[in-house]
């Protein structure tokens, strides 16, 4: 994990979550289980795009304006006809940052897939995260031991996964890893929101860097799936479970049943948000 990730996690920490994702959570407190998510495949894209900016060498240049041209688009054209695809691109650079490339979708969720997260938030009574995220109050939210759950992961073997709070920015700078980059910079990556759309989710993500479904490392804890890595937890991490105050029907009555038929040692609390 990085150097960066010195700050201790807190004691409690949530993840809230619809009634369309109660099948998810049920799971999550029937194994008990958590789910790190493939970041290039988060649903808001304003939230897993990465920003990523490429070299600013000639060779850089080209090979960054050759993947912006499709195979369809540069089929049989001569040489001349690409150069001026490739001069194309390179008007194409902002003026006020010469030599530098501009953002690359597809090249940012490419390196995006290298990375699998679980999104949390250290408060509960949030009543924007609960309109948003609940779907208007009707759903539930499972808390954790944060620092114990926190440590599990960390200590898993064979992984990189590292729990650390997302950093709030009023702008944001891409990165430049056209030649690589420390494990810092890959750490900051996933954790730089803006603050002015997402600074109310006092979030908290627990990131794990290389993941790959071909390379599945040697643990019984982790299950390895295209869309992310669902990994078991002892059920002594979960430490809560909350209904919104709206509750979908029949939620309350299948939560309840499940909190007893697992032998959690709490009862389901109805919450005013």
């Amino acid at each position: 994990s990085s150097d960066l990730n010195k700050e201790e996690p807190p004691v409690s920490l949530y993840k809230i979550l619809s009634p369309i994702e109660s099948d998810l959570g049920f799971r999550w407190l029937e194994t008990p289980e958590v789910f790190l998510k493939r970041a290039d495949l988060f649903e808001d894209q304003n939230d897993c795009s990465v920003p990523i900016e490429f070299a600013t060498s000639t060779r850089a240049k080209r090979r960054a304006r050759l993947q912006g041209i499709s195979s369809r688009e540069g089929q049989g054209l001569s040489n001349n006809r690409l150069k001026g695809l490739f001069r194309q691109r390179e008007s194409e650079i902002p003026k006020d940052r010469p030599g530098q490339i501009a953002f690359d979708k597809r090249r940012a969720t490419k390196f995006a897939r290298k990375f699998a997260v679980l999104s949390l938030t250290e408060i509960l009574d949030n009543e924007l995260m609960w309109e948003r995220y609940a779907k208007s109050h009707s759903g539930f939210c499972i808390g954790f031991d944060g620092r114990a759950l926190s440590e599990y992961l960390s200590r898993l073997p064979s992984l990189q996964i590292f729990p650390a709070p997302v950093i709030y920015e009023n702008e944001i700078k891409p990165f430049d890893i056209s030649y690589g980059g420390s494990d810092d910079t890959y750490d900051l990556i996933m954790r730089i929101k803006d603050k002015a759309t997402w600074g109310f989710e006092h979030e908290w993500r627990m990131i794990y860097y290389g993941f790959n479904i071909k390379n599945i490392p040697p643990t019984d804890a982790v299950k390895f799936i295209k869309s992310g890595a669902i990994i078991s937890i002892p059920k002594t991490l979960i430490a809560g479970v909350f209904i919104g105050k709206k509750p979908a029907p029949g939620l309350k009555e299948r939560l309840n049943k499940l909190i007893d038929e697992k032998s959690y040692p709490f009862s389901l609390v109805q919450t005013a948000y």
